[in-house]
């Protein structure tokens, strides 16, 4: 078993919040023959190393009840690095870390206060539910932050050092829509981004370009009128039994042509056992004035009701065969255990087709009760060059003898096969033992094999539920 366990010293920083930095040196390694140590230089772990001292660099406001890494985002440019939201204060904060030789610079670089710029209200409790970093056409990249209680998606201008603002929003059709609630970029062109909407009736996704005009509040249909995008709603639903259509989106080249294709998840679809859809050429499906049906989208429906299939969602190419694949998360499946928790991956080459669940050609999962197993998805690039892509899946309700801190298990792309948690051999695990470690996942293929982990229920000295962002680099 691999373990690399994040247990951290408090650098207190009045104005950019607090630094949880690694003891020691880095991570060190048991031999797992004599016990005996040694301190490492390498920033990540091994194969057959046991990392028994604490690793990893975290950044946290310190904040009670702040709830901070319930949403991360990653960067590959390095002049902003790493971008990390708060979520579940009402305060909303925001912190965007630089980075240099795969180590965190000391010192944040920029906080954020929502309640400037151009959503006045957008410091409301939804703030930073989910994040993302757009590059637009004119190449001025933002950070977004979705703000579903206001039905808004804010875009925050980065700033070298000190307070940034909104330099304008996107907000929802309708008030109560839940606009904001997932928000994502896709890898290969990062100024086309998507944004749930699971609250609308019976929920919406939106996919376009993010426009480049600053100081306005324009409304969600400039995503997707005038051939630059899509709207994208469920074929029927029932009001009473909502569908929860875009509580998560991924970008993805399902095609293996250089398209974008999308893959949106309804957790409460088909009677509560959740469903994906995926509409592999996103611009090639056949469309009404910009909105697509998802009657024309493929549909994988989950296995058992409240299983939560479609949670989580990610796009990559696993198998290394030039076309992504869909991965999807249903953390409350029940494998003799209630909300053990599964993974499934669905193969792109072999043409993506509407089945059922248990149809995948991989799944991993999870028997340990409640470890939710698929909360969260975040593909890796390959080790070892390997030519396809890592998958790290978050379970923040696991737990050991020492509680729940919750836990990251990162599987090889490269010949994965149906597999189960407990024997996974590489494992991140936290240290506080109501942490939730592993609730929020964040990764970007272009910044190689770094890994961003929320813990948002992690206490920071006498602020508890403050939350903590991790910052991880794996071994190359």
């Amino acid at each position: 078993m691999i373990l690399l366990v994040l247990g951290c010293i408090f650098i207190d920083d009045a104005e950019h919040g607090t630094f949880l930095e690694g003891l020691g040196n880095g991570p060190r390694q048991d031999s797992g023959d004599s016990g005996d140590t040694a301190d490492s230089a390498e920033t990540g772990f091994g194969e057959g190393d046991v990392l028994v001292a604490e690793a990893g660099a975290g950044w946290s406001p310190g904040v009670a009840d702040d709830a901070f890494g319930g949403a991360v985002a990653v960067d590959s440019v390095e002049a902003l690095g790493l971008a990390t939201f708060a979520s579940g204060s009402g305060e909303g904060r925001a912190a965007v870390w630089g980075f240099a030789a795969e180590k965190l610079v000391a010192g944040a670089v920029m906080v954020f206060n929502p309640t400037e710029g151009t959503v006045t209200d957008v410091g409301a409790e939804s703030f930073g539910a989910a994040v993302a970093v757009v590059e637009r056409s004119d190449g001025e990249r933002r950070l977004l932050s979705g703000v579903p209680g206001q039905s808004a998606v804010g875009s925050y201008v980065p700033r070298e050092v000190g307070t940034s603002h909104s330099d304008g929003a996107l907000v929802g059709e309708v008030g109560d829509d839940g606009f904001g609630s997932a928000v994502a970029t896709w890898d290969e062109d990062a100024s086309l981004v998507g944004i749930g909407a699971p609250a609308s009736e019976c929920g919406a996704a939106y996919a376009g370009y993010w426009p480049v005009r600053d100081d306005e509040t324009l409304d969600a249909t400039v995503l997707f009128t005038g051939g630059q995008g899509r709207k994208l709603v469920p074929e029927q639903c029932e009001e009473s039994e909502p569908q929860r259509f875009g509580a998560s989106l991924a970008f993805g080249d399902f095609t293996s042509a250089g398209q974008p294709g999308i893959l949106i998840g309804a957790p409460g679809d088909d009677d509560g056992r959740g469903a994906v859809y995926i509409v592999p050429d996103l611009f090639g499906a056949p469309d009404d004035n910009g909105v697509v049906y998802a009657a024309d989208a493929v549909k994988i429906v989950g296995e058992d009701a409240g299983c939560a299939f479609g949670a989580a969602v990610a796009a990559a190419d696993i198998n290394g065969d030039g076309y992504d694949d869909a991965i999807v998360g249903a953390p409350n499946l029940e494998n003799g255990e209630q909300g053990a928790g599964t993974v499934y991956i669905f193969t792109g080459s072999d043409g993506l087709v509407s089945s059922g669940a248990g149809e995948a050609g991989v799944k991993l999962r999870s028997y340990l009760l409640n470890a939710q197993f698929g909360a969260s998805l975040a593909p890796i690039e390959g080790r070892g060059g390997y030519a396809g892509e890592d998958i790290a899946v978050g379970a923040p309700g696991w737990f050991d003898d020492g509680g729940a801190p919750g836990a990251v298990f990162v599987f090889a792309g490269e010949g994965l096969e149906s597999d189960t948690a407990e024997s996974q051999k590489q494992m991140l695990r936290g240290s506080d033992s109501r942490g939730r470690f592993g609730a929020s996942l964040a990764s970007n293929p272009k910044a190689g094999r770094a890994l961003v982990v929320g813990e948002p229920g992690a206490d920071v000295e006498e602020a508890v539920d403050a939350g903590v962002a991790w910052w991880i680099v794996l071994d190359p």
